[in-house]
């Protein structure tokens, strides 16, 4: 004989089991900034943006070759965030018209005028408008937006 129970009991398994394929067959949204190295060589990267009160420079984040790295973390919280990169090897680098203040080691930089004045050296970095995007991946060399078949970022 068929009970009540029985029946939904079979019924909340079959739906237990539904929602365990469909999360986990669904991708998490993710939500970073990532900078792809597209080069042979590895490449030391700063970068720029402005926290809602004044700018800030960051560095050096170390870019493996043929890899992605990820430079911040979550959510996107300004529109504009700019990037220079060096090869430290060859002394090639890869920048733009937007002056911030790097440091030949490890910093962080709020403000970018009097970059000599205060210690630090003057760079141009390359603007990214990643428009409304809550997540965003850059190639070096510069181009548009990563496609995102590259291998998954990893921490700075």
């Amino acid at each position: 004989m068929f009970s009540p129970s029985a029946r939904f009991s079979s019924i909340a398994a079959s739906l237990a089991g539904a929602l365990v394929i469909t999360f986990s067959a669904t991708p998490l949204a993710r939500a970073d900034l990532s900078v792809c190295n597209r080069l042979a060589v590895p490449l030391s990267a700063a970068l720029g943006y402005h926290d809602g009160q004044d700018w800030v420079s960051e560095g050096w984040w170390q870019l493996a070759p043929e890899s992605c790295t990820k430079l911040l973390a979550g959510k996107l919280t300004a529109r504009f965030y700019y990037l220079h990169a060096v090869d430290t090897r060859e002394g090639r680098v890869w920048g733009g018209s937007a002056p911030l203040c790097i440091s030949p080691t490890a910093f962080t930089i709020k403000g970018r005028s009097d970059c000599t004045g205060r210690g630090y050296a003057r760079a141009g970095f390359h603007e990214v408008d990643t428009g409304t995007a809550l997540d965003w991946r850059l190639d070096i060399p510069f181009s548009a937006r990563s496609p995102g078949n590259m291998p998954e970022p990893k921490d700075r």
